[in-house]
């Protein structure tokens, strides 16, 4: 009778450590999931910069081409420094504009 008792916790010890290491896999996998969509989220956001940037700079050199004389031709300014947060909803935030001259 003993020997079975033995048994059987040693089973029960045994899917234990199986569901302990299923969890693990699980965690480790929601980290990695976690991590993957925010780099996806900041390169999104890189990229959206550096067209806007591009766009920023085309619009100036026309506007500085067709300035009057004495005319300065800026458009504004475009500042990508403060890019969205890792979790933020895409296209939420990213750069700022601001039209000082």
């Amino acid at each position: 009778m003993r020997a079975i008792t033995e048994a059987r916790l040693q089973q029960a010890k045994a899917a234990l450590q199986a569901g302990l290491a299923k969890q693990n896999e699980a965690q480790t996998n929601v980290s990695l999931t976690r991590a993957t969509g925010a780099a996806n989220v900041q390169q999104a956001g890189g990229d959206a910069c550096d067209r806007l940037r591009s766009e920023v700079e085309s619009s100036r050199a026309g506007a500085a081409s067709s300035a009057e004389p004495g005319e300065s031709g800026r458009v504004g300014s475009f500042n990508c420094a403060s890019k969205p947060r890792a979790g933020s909803r895409p296209g939420a935030g990213g750069g700022s504009r601001s039209d000082a001259r």
